[in-house]
C-alpha cells in the first residue's frame, strides 16, 4: 500500500533518494580512483661531469620507482610508471645530446611507458627525488688494454 503525501507517492520518493545516492556515490567514487592517476608533467635534461647525464622525470605526485629495463638493439632504457598518464605537450622529445638521441612517451595498458633511445648502451640508476625521478646514465668504461711486447 502506498501513501500519497503532496502528490507524490512514497515509492517515487525512495526511487529519487536512492538515485541521488547512487549518482553522490558514482561521483566520490569516480574522483577517489581519479586522484590514484598521476601525471608526468615535465623532463629536464642535464649533462654532468665525468660524461654522466641526468633525465629528470617530474610527476603529479609522489610516486613508487618505476620498473626500468634496458635494451641492447637498438640501445634503450624503458621506464614504466603504473597508473600515470602524461601531460608533456609531444610524445617523442629529441635530445642529440651525450649519447641520448631521443625519448617518448606513450600511455598504455593504465601506465605510462617512457622509452629513452640511446647512440650507445649506458649504464644506469634510477633515484627517487619526492615527486622527481631522476635517470643517471653513465658511459660503459672502457677496459684498457696493454698489449705485451715479446722482447728480443
Amino acid at each position: 500500500m502506498k501513501i500519497k503525501q503532496g502528490g507524490w507517492n512514497m515509492g517515487s520518493l525512495n526511487y529519487w533518494a536512492l538515485l541521488r545516492i547512487f549518482i553522490l556515490g558514482c561521483f566520490f567514487f569516480g574522483q577517489a580512483s581519479a586522484a590514484g592517476i598521476q601525471s608526468l608533467n615535465n623532463v629536464d635534461f642535464n649533462v654532468l661531469s665525468g660524461g654522466r647525464v641526468q633525465l629528470v622525470f617530474e610527476l603529479s605526485e609522489k610516486a613508487v620507482k618505476p620498473k626500468v629495463f634496458q635494451m641492447s638493439n637498438p640501445a634503450r632504457i624503458v621506464l614504466d610508471f603504473p597508473e600515470t598518464k602524461s601531460a608533456l605537450a609531444q610524445k617523442k622529445n629529441i635530445i642529440n645530446q651525450a649519447g641520448i638521441n631521443s625519448f617518448f612517451a606513450v600511455e598504455a595498458g593504465g601506465r605510462l611507458r617512457v622509452v629513452v633511445n640511446l647512440r650507445e648502451k649506458l649504464t644506469y640508476t634510477v633515484k627517487l627525488q619526492g615527486k622527481k625521478h631522476v635517470l643517471f646514465l653513465n658511459r660503459l668504461k672502457q677496459k684498457k688494454r696493454f698489449l705485451l711486447h715479446q722482447m728480443t
